[in-house]
């Protein structure tokens, strides 16, 4: 798979720019590969579909319909109900892009879409005032404009209906068992 720069060095950039967890350590935010991610989840069904007398925990692929695409998530807290069905850990690690086009095909991964993403997910919370990062003083604005039309561009397309569609969704998903 194509890569415009390496995951490690994305995910340095991410902790350098968002930090990590206080008390566990982990990454605020990280780049993961879509096959490579198991979580613990609290099962009903077996494999085969089979409903089971007791839910038991099992190791699973977090992303099963997601395949051999990178995918951004942020490390959240988890109510204790939520955080059962996760093995009981309090805290889980959300998604919050695919870097795929409008029609699934691969996109490749770039820190500034990253942290794009990150800090408009900040900016919908209320927690940070994006201009800060992405308009800076020194530049004119025309500069400024066609430096987040570029990061918009290569994370959406030119399709700004998939823009607004994807609107809700980067916040939207919530673990569930």
């Amino acid at each position: 798979m194509e890569l415009r720069e390496k995951v490690e060095t994305i995910n340095r950039q991410l902790v350098e720019e968002f930090g990590v967890d206080t008390v566990s350590g982990q990454p605020m935010w990280r780049l993961v590969f879509s096959d490579d991610v198991l979580e613990k989840r609290l099962m009903t069904h077996t494999d085969s579909g089979i409903e089971l007398l007791f839910p038991e925990m099992r190791e699973v692929k977090k992303y099963h319909d997601v395949r051999q695409r990178y995918v951004l998530e942020r490390l959240i807290g988890l109510d204790p109900i939520n955080a059962n069905e996760h093995g009981g850990d309090p805290l889980y690690y959300n998604p919050i892009w695919v870097f795929k086009d409008l029609n699934g095909n691969y996109l490749p991964p770039f820190f500034e879409g990253c942290r794009f993403l990150a800090y408009g997910v900040y900016q919908k919370e209320g927690k940070v005032n994006i201009g800060k990062v992405y308009l800076d003083p020194e530049l004119d604005p025309q500069t400024k404009a066609d430096r987040i039309n570029k990061i918009v561009e290569e994370l959406f397309g030119e399709h700004p209906e998939y823009t607004e569609k994807m609107h809700n969704t980067v916040i939207g998903f919530h673990p569930k068992g």
